[in-house]
């Protein structure tokens, strides 16, 4: 990032992260940026149960299929949002 600065706008530092992110680096290095992620369940403070008990349910079948936990960006966003 260094590298490719100073930006010319906002657009131009997408371009140049999305195409670090995509094709400069290997999964390795996704894998280890992840895998640091702190777990914040914001979202989950108007859950009830039975829908706590979903995004587990889900969760669980995810990284029964993929290997990994599911990381997403959840803030400002509620469970309804991640249920769908």
């Amino acid at each position: 990032m260094a590298m490719a600065s100073p930006f010319s706008s906002l657009e131009h530092v997408i371009t140049v992260t999305r195409d670090m992110w995509f094709y400069k680096l290997n999964v390795r290095f996704w894998l280890e940026a992840i895998s640091g992620r702190s777990c914040s369940n914001e979202y989950l403070q108007m859950a009830n149960k039975a829908t706590m008990q979903e995004l587990h349910e889900w969760g669980s079948m995810y990284e029964e299929k993929f290997g990994y936990a599911f990381v997403t960006c959840a803030a400002g966003r509620t469970y309804i949002y991640l249920l769908n």
